[in-house]
C-alpha cells in the first residue's frame, strides 16, 4: 500500500506540472540586427518630415517662393505677360488704316505742324492740353505720311459759288484728308466735346482723316461744336486763302517740345523753340530765357542763321561761337539744333540767305 500512494502522488504531481506547462504563453524570441544592416535601412521622405517637421515646413516654403519668383521672371501661369498694344500703320498708297491710333502724345508737350503745299506752308500750333484726342490723330497721320500728295477737296469763299451747293457760298474755308474709305482713313475715334469756336484761322476736324481750315469767321456759318477745333494758324494764313480746289499738299510736319514755342519756357523747361519756315520765322521769334538755357531751331528750309540784322553779321562777344561768325549756321529742310545761350544779354539773330528774317533772344541773369 504505501509503495502504491508514492506513485499516486508522484502520477499526480508529474500530471500538475505538465497542466501548468500547457498553459504558459511561448515568450518571443528577439533577434538582434546587425548594427551595419540598421544603418543601411533607408529612410523615406515621410520620415524625414515627422524627424525635422520645422525644417521641412521652412524648405517647402523657400521651394514654393523660388516656384514662384521663377514663374513671375518667366512670365508664366498666373504671371503670363501681356503684349503690349501696337501702334497703328497707314498705307499711304490707298491713304487707310488698319485701326485708330493709341495716344502718344503728352498733353503736357507743344506741338506744331506745318502743311507745305503747293502754294506755300501753313503753321499750326495744336491744342494737345484740351483736345489731346483729336490733335493726336492729327499728329499720327502726319508721321505716317498718309496727307502727302492729298488734294484740297473742298474749297469755300465767301460769296463765290459754292462746288458743293452750286450757291453762292456763306462759308471761307479749305479741306483736305479723303482718305480710301468712304471719305476716311478706315476707323472711327470719339473725339473730345468741342470748346473752340470757327473764327479765322482755325483747324477742325470733319470726320477722322479730312480736316478744314477757316480763311474767314465762320462762327455764325457752322453750328457752334459740330467739329473739334484742335488748333489755330499761326502763319500763312494767306496761302491758305490762295488755296485752290485739287492744289495738292506735299507733306505735313509735326514738331514737338517742352518748351512753348517761340516764348518764353516754362517752369519745368530748360529752353524755348524758334522754328522757322521756307524764308521766315514762324510766328512771334521773341524769345526770354535764362543765362545758360538752350533754345532749338527747327528748320523748314535752307538757312544760315548769324548774329546780326537784315541779313548782316556783326559779332557780339558773348553770343554763342556756332551764329557768331561770319559764315553763319547752316540748316537743311527739316534739321533741327539746339544753341545754348550762355551769357546774359540780347542777341538779334537774322539769316544770311532771307535778310528780312529777325529773332530776338533776351538772356537773363
Amino acid at each position: 500500500m504505501p509503495k502504491t500512494a508514492n506513485k499516486r502522488a508522484e502520477a499526480r504531481k508529474t500530471a500538475s506540472v505538465q497542466r501548468a506547462h500547457a498553459h504558459l504563453p511561448e515568450r518571443p524570441i528577439n533577434r538582434r540586427v546587425p548594427l551595419a544592416q540598421r544603418r543601411a535601412r533607408p529612410r523615406t521622405a515621410m520620415s524625414l518630415i515627422q524627424e525635422f517637421p520645422v525644417a521641412s515646413g521652412i524648405f517647402a516654403l523657400l521651394l514654393v517662393g523660388v516656384i514662384v519668383l521663377v514663374m513671375y521672371n518667366q512670365g508664366l501661369g498666373p504671371f503670363t505677360k501681356q503684349a503690349p498694344p501696337t501702334q497703328a500703320v497707314c498705307d499711304v498708297k490707298t491713304h487707310t488704316c488698319n485701326k485708330a491710333p493709341l495716344l502718344t502724345i503728352n498733353k503736357e508737350y507743344f506741338y506744331s505742324a506745318t502743311i507745305k503745299t503747293v502754294k506755300g506752308d501753313i503753321a499750326l500750333r495744336l491744342d494737345a492740353s484740351t483736345m489731346p484726342i483729336a490733335a493726336n490723330n492729327f499728329i499720327f497721320l502726319a508721321r505716317q505720311g498718309f496727307y502727302n500728295g492729298l488734294e484740297f477737296s473742298r474749297v469755300e469763299q465767301l460769296g463765290q459759288v459754292s462746288s458743293e451747293t452750286n450757291q453762292p457760298s456763306n462759308l471761307g474755308l479749305i479741306q483736305a484728308g479723303e482718305g480710301g474709305k468712304k471719305g476716311g482713313p478706315g476707323y472711327t475715334v470719339k473725339f473730345e466735346v468741342n470748346t473752340g469756336n470757327y473764327t479765322v484761322g482755325a483747324i477742325a476736324w470733319a470726320n477722322e482723316s479730312q480736316f478744314f481750315i477757316t480763311t474767314a469767321d465762320d462762327s455764325q456759318a457752322i453750328p457752334s461744336g459740330k467739329y473739334p477745333v484742335f488748333g489755330r494758324v499761326t502763319a500763312g494764313l494767306d496761302v491758305a486763302k490762295r488755296i485752290a480746289l485739287h492744289d495738292k499738299i506735299v507733306r505735313v510736319s509735326i514738331t514737338e517740345s517742352k518748351a512753348a514755342p517761340n516764348g518764353t519756357p516754362t517752369a519745368e523747361t530748360d529752353g524755348a523753340t524758334i522754328s522757322m519756315a521756307e524764308a521766315a520765322f514762324e510766328g512771334n521769334a521773341t524769345i526770354t530765357i535764362k543765362a545758360g538755357q538752350t533754345v532749338t531751331f527747327v528748320s523748314g528750309g535752307t538757312h544760315k542763321l548769324v548774329i546780326g540784322s537784315s541779313g548782316q553779321f556783326k559779332a557780339e562777344k558773348d553770343a554763342p561761337a556756332e551764329l557768331n561768325n561770319a559764315s553763319g549756321l547752316a540748316f537743311s529742310q527739316g534739321d533741327t539744333k539746339v544753341i545754348t545761350f550762355a551769357k546774359p544779354g540780347t542777341y538779334q539773330i537774322t539769316c544770311l540767305l532771307h535778310p528780312n528774317m529777325a529773332a530776338t533772344v533776351t538772356v537773363t541773369k
